[in-house]
């Protein structure tokens, strides 16, 4: 449904009588432009005002997860923390008590891995040992090494990419 406005422009540019000047046609074309633009506004902010309060809601939900997620890992590692260096103190007084004194403060700590290993410790040494075994002395790849271990192993690797290093 056209505008009232949009149907008086309209009817300046269709007369043919009179011509409009070039400076009168600019000021038409840009308030027409303008309330265009206001219109869309007008009309898209309802929708524009709903979806940026919905993630808002969204966002301070997220806030709030992270923040009870932060507070119970505070609360975990300080209480975790604490057990382990009690079972630490106790090691180290029970290392007092040994007939054979070692200061505990000399042996350095062992720091755990921090990622999980897909097989058993030795597991690969052992089925590399075994398929170069069956190869009877040919040459293998490293390719084939690794489909000949996921085949034993049932491991997937139809999205994995292989360098073909030799």
């Amino acid at each position: 449904m056209p505008s009232k406005v949009s149907h008086r422009i309209d009817i300046l540019w269709d007369m043919p009588t009179t011509k409009t000047p070039s400076s009168l046609k600019w000021l038409i074309n840009k308030r027409a432009r303008l309330h265009g633009e206001i219109s869309r506004i007008e009309l898209r902010q309802p929708d524009r005002i709903e979806i940026a309060a919905q993630r808002l809601m969204i966002a301070e939900q997220e806030v709030e997860s992270a923040r009870r997620l932060l507070h119970y890992e505070r609360d975990l590692a300080g209480s975790h923390l604490q057990k382990l260096k009690e079972n630490l103190h106790t090691i180290d007084a029970t290392l007092g008590l040994h007939e054979i004194q070692i200061d505990p403060h000399i042996i350095r700590p062992i720091r755990p891995r921090d990622m999980k290993t897909i097989l058993p410790y030795g597991k690969i040494t052992r089925l590399i040992f075994e398929y170069l075994g069956a190869s009877n002395g040919k040459p293998v790849t490293t390719t084939e090494f690794a489909i000949f271990i996921s085949s034993i192993e049932n491991m997937n690797l139809e999205k994995v990419q292989f360098s073909g290093i030799m």
